[in-house]
């Protein structure tokens, strides 16, 4: 999971980006940057379904399904995803 923001970061940043991982216990964090503009309110950036017609705009839904947590921050300087998956299942 961590192609889709990557490929966000080169489509709406500035070309180019950052990705960070690393493990902590079970979860596996995935941070990626850019120096784009934002997302514009990023607690409700792809919090609902689009349609397969639209041409885009589901990544950051798809993030949000398959992590645990989601963390979305931007200023000027560019914007930052965080998500974390759970490596374990519970039993």
């Amino acid at each position: 999971m961590a192609t889709e923001p990557a490929a966000n970061a080169i489509r709406h940043g500035d070309g180019g980006g950052r990705l960070r991982l690393w493990r902590v216990g079970d979860a596996l964090h995935r941070e990626v940057t850019d120096n784009g503009l934002g997302i514009v309110n990023p607690d409700q950036a792809s919090a609902q379904q689009v349609s397969v017609k639209s041409g885009g705009g589901r990544s950051l839904l798809i993030i949000r399904q398959f992590s645990s947590e989601v963390t979305i921050a931007g200023d000027l300087r560019g914007t930052r995803v965080t998500a974390v998956l759970h490596l374990s299942r519970p039993a």
